[in-house]
């Protein structure tokens, strides 16, 4: 099972709580605590949906400008050598540099 949802471009890590049988995220990427809770999947994957719907609405109403999910631009600071290696790795696949790092990531995630 894995233990991320996605809803609206937002993710959370869930966590589960085996001392309460009880399911907890928060809403990751936002510069804010955004708690869900749910005893079930269903009930937490819904909690989920609604915490990140408020968070929206919240922003709306007060004027702010809502943290953006995740964009999918990625800085790293990598060794020299290890940068060289994975252009050529991405060389000999014909992919590019972006394209070999977005494969090797998504396989190291299990997404």
């Amino acid at each position: 099972m894995k233990n991320i949802l996605v809803y609206n471009g937002y993710t959370s890590r869930i966590d589960f709580n085996p001392e309460t049988g009880a399911f907890s995220g928060h809403i990751g990427g936002i510069p804010y605590e955004v708690p869900f809770y749910g005893d079930t999947i269903a009930e937490l994957s819904s909690s989920f949906e609604k915490a990140v719907d408020n968070y929206l609405t919240t922003c709306t109403q007060l004027g702010y400008k809502p943290s953006k999910p995740y964009d999918g631009d990625l800085k790293t600071k990598i060794p020299a050598e290890l940068h060289a290696a994975i252009v050529a790795a991405a060389e000999e696949k014909g992919q590019s540099l972006d394209e070999w790092v977005a494969e090797a990531l998504d396989k190291a995630s299990n997404i």
